[in-house]
């Protein structure tokens, strides 16, 4: 069993702000006021924001605790109802859920002001660590070309990326080749600084993707460990340290959790890969 360590985080900080931010979730998915819900699609990206900071706080104040998963599995819904919206019709209305019993009707939002790529791969990642499949069949139709994309290098890797998920989950013929053309394209050498450490992040989740693909169980956990260690290295760093969405390796820990629903042993203990989104309830094998 490998062991990577987290970066040191303030214990009872966290708790004292996770506490903070339960309370402002409680309220934020209140719909008791009508125009709360008439504003909703337009603050989904800050509820998500809000829940995958919780996630992580709780990762560190209460890893075992039933309330991570129920928060993951919210920041699960408020993601994909961020494209449930996005990709239908404007003019019309979607069901979307959040938690176990809301259920509420939102107007489309179409996409004239589009999600980015960050954003829907924090939506296939949570998809990912909840099992969510029809979560990740609905955000594997999502057009690509339609979604934001940061300025730079730094922006045509992500939507190679985006791209190689996609027909990953779908089991497209020619995932390995665009997978090949991904981590081609995000050669971290090529860029200096943060956008390195950040092109480092995407490609050893590009190869975590490709050891995953071979079904190679050994080969996935050397991966893994080399992914949380860059994972590490740039969360750690200055004010980044105290950011709770670092205190989850998202990426990593959704290819682990793909991993393990397979059957592949992923022998790493890391406070970056709570065992109770790991494990999570197993489902069945994807198609590829």
């Amino acid at each position: 069993m490998s062991t990577v360590k987290r970066h040191p985080i303030g214990v009872e900080l966290a708790r004292e702000l996770g506490t903070e931010h339960a309370a402002d979730l409680g309220h934020a998915f209140d719909f008791t006021k009508r125009e709360r819900v008439d504003s909703l699609p337009h603050g989904l990206e800050a509820r998500l924001h809000m829940t995958r900071r919780l996630a992580g706080y709780l990762s560190v104040t209460a890893p075992d605790s039933p309330e991570l998963p129920r928060v993951v599995r919210l920041a699960s819904q408020v993601a994909t109802a961020i494209f449930v919206l996005a990709d239908a019709t404007p003019g019309t209305e979607q069901e979307v859920s959040f938690g176990t019993t809301r259920r509420v009707r939102l107007p489309a939002t179409g996409f004239a002001r589009p999600p980015d790529l960050s954003t829907w791969m924090a939506a296939f990642h949570l998809a990912c660590v909840t099992r969510d499949r029809e979560a990740l069949d609905r955000l594997c139709r999502v057009p690509i070309p339609l979604l934001r994309k940061p300025p730079g290098r730094g922006g045509d890797s992500l939507a190679l990326a985006v791209d190689v998920l996609q027909r990953l989950w779908r089991g497209d013929q020619d995932t390995a080749a665009k997978l090949l053309d991904a981590v081609k394209a995000a050669d971290p050498s090529q860029v200096e600084g943060d956008g390195a450490l950040v092109l480092g992040i995407l490609v050893a989740e590009l190869e975590l993707i490709y050891r995953l693909m071979l079904q190679d169980g050994e080969a996935f956990t050397q991966m893994l460990v080399t992914a949380l260690e860059r994972h590490r290295a740039y969360w750690s760093e200055g004010d980044r340290a105290r950011d709770p969405h670092g205190y989850i390796a998202w990426g990593p820990l959704a290819l682990a959790a793909l991993a393990v629903d397979i059957g592949l042993p992923v022998g790493i203990d890391s406070g970056y890969l709570p065992a109770r989104l790991l494990e999570g309830e197993r489902a069945a094998a994807a198609g590829f």
